[in-house]
């Protein structure tokens, strides 16, 4: 008779994002009035919000923007880590 082995694996739902400040530019956000770092979209997608929520954000001047070229948008991290604080729980999690 052979035993038969099971693995239960847990996974936890809430996300850990961690950014490399040394890749990350810094800029002026006029928002904001200082000079913060910043991520490109993409990056930023990676969080709890995605793609479609992040752009819904930045229309509604939510997330601090800045375009360095037609398509190249950088968002303020302290405009998107105060959005993940206040709205990351209640926002659906990214597709």
């Amino acid at each position: 008779m052979t035993l038969k082995r099971r693995t239960k694996t847990t996974v936890d739902p809430s996300r850990l994002m961690v950014i490399d400040g040394l890749k990350n530019p810094v800029r002026w956000c006029t928002a904001c009035g200082e000079t913060v770092r910043v991520v490109e979209v993409d990056e930023a997608a990676l969080t709890l919000f995605g793609l479609r929520t992040l752009h819904r954000l930045i229309e509604a001047g939510e997330l601090h923007r800045t375009e360095l070229s037609p398509g190249r948008l950088l968002i303020c991290l302290n405009s998107l880590t105060r959005n993940l604080k206040t709205n990351g729980a209640s926002t659906q999690p990214r597709r």
